[in-house]
């Protein structure tokens, strides 16, 4: 696996949205007991996208400090805002990950 050139950012984008889909993941387990793999699948895949983790990173206030530290610009075009949205989602991974490095995560709860 080649590493070098890769950006930073990305390398902790790539571990945070797996952390944020195990989260997600064990909610919808706990929620849904009855639930069936492949619609919790397809719930989770819709919450952890990139699209749905920049609206998230948005409500939160998230979006704004990332815009102030990648100097972000107004009155954007439709292809920019996307592009701006995206960013964003990275934003919230990165964010997932400091929570989840910083507080730890309970290993292995009893399923069932």
């Amino acid at each position: 696996m080649e590493t070098e050139g890769t950006g930073d950012n990305e390398r902790l984008e790539f571990l945070g949205d797996a952390v944020l889909g195990l989260v997600v993941a064990e909610a919808l387990f706990l929620l849904h007991p009855s639930g069936r793999r492949a619609e919790l699948t397809r719930v989770r895949s819709q919450l952890v996208s990139r699209q749905q983790s920049g609206e998230v990173a948005a409500v939160i206030g998230l979006a704004a400090i990332c815009a102030s530290a990648g100097g972000e610009e107004q009155g954007r075009s439709q292809a920019q805002e996307h592009r701006a949205l995206q960013h964003h989602g990275g934003c919230f991974g990165r964010a997932v990950l400091a929570w989840w490095t910083g507080a730890g995560y309970t290993a292995c709860p009893a399923a069932g």
